[in-house]
């Protein structure tokens, strides 16, 4: 079978990790943490953990009752998370969100940061975490909001294009595919979740230089599957993307504003 180029595997998770996770993803995990109440016997089910960003600190807050089952369809993001991350009550697994593989009203909490963007059918991705639920558990996700209120990401997409023209990208695949705080509502309701609501968090991200911003966006998400086999074009495009970051942000510190929406939601 061909492989999918759209997966975060090889050497990929590992850039995603140090370049783009305190740049990008550090400050929602934050959030995402705030927003759970650890009752000191709960049991947490995190979705599309990637490297273990969130993982790593919902560890952070666990009491030695509660138990968390991190989990992603990428093997070798998880090995990246569990390459960091070691604790006696975590349990590590490979699962497709749109067919999650438990037992219906096992968890406490579902947590998710920024994983059901990519989901082919999302609509069976909450369907399953609202299955999944305990009566009364929590729902946390969150997605980007609009790429025009993300301005790096919107550096990237418009570089992408111009240097791309060919790449077979699915936008409603995308980072940026549930931008429409209605449409995740929406979700939620179907799925049959009694309370629910959103809320835009606007923070700054800040990443030590432009190149190392841009060797992230190059080399630590899957754009680099499709160009790694000519290093030439890795490097203009890097180069590229180092300058156009460097024109609108800054060279070093770079300091780009970014807009998520946090959803919330009780079964």
């Amino acid at each position: 079978m061909e492989r999918n180029p759209i997966t975060f595997d090889g050497s990929i998770p590992k850039n995603y990790d140090h370049y783009l996770g305190p740049f990008l993803f550090d400050p929602y995990a934050i959030d995402l943490i705030s927003r759970i109440e650890f009752t000191g016997g709960s049991n947490i089910l995190e979705l599309a953990c990637g490297t273990g960003v969130v993982t790593q600190r919902l560890v952070n807050h666990l009491s030695g009752a509660d138990e968390l089952t991190a989990t992603d369809i990428n093997p070798d993001m998880l090995s990246v998370a569990q390459e960091k991350i070691s604790a006696p009550n975590v349990c590590w697994d490979t699962v497709d969100m749109s067919a999650i593989p438990y037992e219906h009203d096992l968890f406490d909490t579902v947590v998710c940061q920024f994983g059901l963007m990519f989901a082919a059918d999302k609509d069976s991705v909450v369907a399953e975490m609202h299955r999944v639920l305990k009566n009364g558990g929590k729902l946390l996700f969150n997605v980007w909001a609009t790429v025009a209120d993300n301005p790096v990401w919107r550096i990237f997409n418009v570089l992408m294009s111009k240097f791309f023209t060919n790449l077979p990208l699915n936008p409603a695949l995308g980072p940026f595919s549930m931008s429409d705080e209605s449409y995740g509502l929406s979700l939620l309701r179907q799925a049959g979740f009694r309370r629910y609501e959103v809320e835009s968090v606007s923070v700054t991200g800040i990443c030590d230089t432009a190149s190392n911003a841009a060797t992230g966006f190059t080399l630590g998400s899957p754009l680099y599957n499709f160009i790694k086999n000519d290093p030439a074009l890795v490097d203009r495009f890097r180069g590229a993307l180092e300058e156009a970051i460097g024109l609108e942000l800054g060279t070093g510190p770079v300091r780009s504003p970014l807009r998520a929406l946090v959803f919330s939601a009780e079964k």
